[in-house]
């Protein structure tokens, strides 16, 4: 039974982000990237990701089946990963937006620019060292199985909801097909 519960929230959630996101749709894709997006969009996007961030921890532990004392544990560690990943993210576009500065400047420099794309790949390798750090850390709070499904879970989680909301909105949109 609190497997079927955590599944309907789960899934109401997941109406909640869709209807987030098709609400701020128009203002998300301007003339590029980052322009033309409506002053509302920043806190729309901060919400939308800590919506995901709560729709990724229900799921996951819905999946892990975890005890008392291995969720407050596991809660407290798997947070700190995510802080974690959004600031090396943060930094990563951060060094993007850069580049991107950069490359929209008259005759720029191919030394500066190859530093900044070699800067970006330094960054980008490193992305992997706190999560094999927590997978280590891990282990002691889960049991094999469980670390198992979570990197599963962790390498499928988005593609998998983007699937699904690709699948509604194709159910919720009329067909142009008579």
């Amino acid at each position: 039974m609190r497997r079927n519960s955590l599944t309907a929230s789960a899934a109401l959630l997941l109406v909640f982000l869709f209807g987030l996101a098709a609400d701020s749709g128009a203002q998300m894709f301007g003339p590029g990237m980052g322009e033309g997006r409506g002053k509302d969009f920043g806190k729309r996007s901060e919400m939308f990701e800590k919506n995901l961030e709560n729709l990724r921890i229900l799921k996951l532990l819905e999946l892990l089946e975890l005890n008392d004392e291995q969720n407050t544990r596991f809660i407290a560690r798997y947070a700190q990963l995510r802080s974690e990943m959004k600031a090396h993210m943060d930094r990563v576009e951060a060094a993007v937006d850069a580049l991107s500065d950069l490359l929209k400047t008259e005759n720029p420099s191919e030394k500066d620019i190859t530093a900044m794309v070699d800067e970006i790949d330094r960054l980008r390798g490193e992305m992997n060292d706190p999560i094999i750090k927590f997978h280590k850390d891990i282990s002691s709070i889960l049991t094999a199985v469980q670390t198992g499904k979570m990197v599963v879970f962790e390498s499928r989680f988005e593609r998998e909801l983007i699937e699904s909301v690709r699948g509604f909105r194709e159910k919720m949109m009329p067909s142009s097909n008579p």
